[in-house]
């Protein structure tokens, strides 16, 4: 798995993938806080911390996290999946092995740019965020399954409008992730969701190899 990994973050820095799935989080934070600073005529440094409702929360720690982490894991090995070169990945290591990979890297690039949202978050507010741990749990786990169904999707097809479909899919979701009411049973539902796709994925990743 570790050689799997170098090759994906070497493949990342070449293609410059992994610096722009990095950068989605901290910039959208960033224009979050700046665009409420000049909303509020207050563009003077610390910028005013937001107060973060409900739905910011869930956007910054479920949907955002999940969003980079499913972008990530699906646009790492898509390539080789459709040239078929992601079968000597297969010769080398067992198909979870692939996938597990994928999910790993899918989830460090998407906690990264976490750390990299809070820490612009502290820089421009000159405040740390409220519920900090609280928020890296929730987004570790919506990570994970973003990683997992990203995984899964690029072994299915590995056209990208495979992504654009699923998200369309996703969108009922969206009021029922923006209740707080619901935040136990999301964190349930995405562990479930991550060991189902993960093991989806290996069978359908040996099957694409063997045939």
């Amino acid at each position: 798995m570790t050689a799997l990994l170098h090759y994906a973050w070497l493949k990342g820095m070449r293609d410059r993938s992994l610096p722009v799935f990095f950068a989605i989080a901290p910039i959208q934070i960033a224009a979050m806080i700046i665009g409420f600073a000049v909303i509020k005529r207050q563009v003077r440094y610390p910028l005013a911390a937001l107060n973060f409702d409900e739905g910011d929360i869930a956007a910054i720690t479920i949907l955002l996290p999940s969003f980079v982490a499913t972008l990530s894991a699906f646009w790492t090995f898509r390539s080789e999946v459709a040239t078929r070169a992601i079968n000597s990945f297969v010769m080398g290591s067992r198909p979870l092995a692939v996938v597990a990979s994928l999910v790993v890297f899918g989830f460090a690039t998407a906690m990264a740019g976490v750390a990299a949202l809070i820490a612009t978050a502290v820089i421009l507010t000159a405040t740390v965020p409220a519920a900090v741990a609280s928020m890296a749990f929730t987004a570790a786990v919506a990570s994970v399954a973003g990683a997992s169904l990203g995984a899964l999707y690029v072994t299915i097809s590995p056209q990208p409008g495979m992504l654009v479909w699923t998200f369309v899919a996703g969108i009922p979701l969206v009021p029922f992730i923006f209740d707080p009411a619901n935040r136990a049973e999301l964190l349930t539902v995405g562990t479930v969701i991550s060991l189902v796709a993960i093991g989806i994925a290996t069978v359908l990743l040996r099957r694409r190899c063997a045939s």
